[in-house]
């Protein structure tokens, strides 16, 4: 298959879902191979269509990029669970010349804290 094909198909997997891992690409599209997936999800990380977000140092998802929705990320330090915050980000520059693009909050989420 052509890379385009592969691209395609990637980016309807995230369609249905908030934030995937390489791995969880590669199971929903079955018989494709780990680089290949890797290339492609690199590839539309440069044409801006995906975001990587680091979760630790063994763990790293990727979500759709949506200009019309944007928000940032909290990220819980016990259980990894990635999930979608708003944070007014025009202070979080104020009085420099800085744009904020992105905000990770890290912490521990309710369910781990209990």
């Amino acid at each position: 298959m052509r890379t385009s094909l592969y691209k395609t198909k990637i980016l309807e997997v995230f369609k249905h879902a908030h934030v995937l891992s390489i791995a969880d690409v590669q199971a929903q599209l079955g018989k494709v191979d780990f680089s290949t997936v890797y290339r492609n999800i690199e590839i539309l990380i440069k044409e801006g269509l995906l975001k990587k977000i680091i979760v630790n140092e063994d763990l790293t998802v990727f979500e759709l990029v949506n200009k019309e929705h944007k928000h940032d990320h909290f990220i819980c330090n016990d259980c990894g669970k990635v999930e979608e915050i708003h944070i007014e980000t025009a202070v979080l520059g104020q009085g420099s010349d800085s744009k904020v693009t992105d905000v990770i909050v890290r912490g521990v989420c309710g369910p781990c804290c209990k």
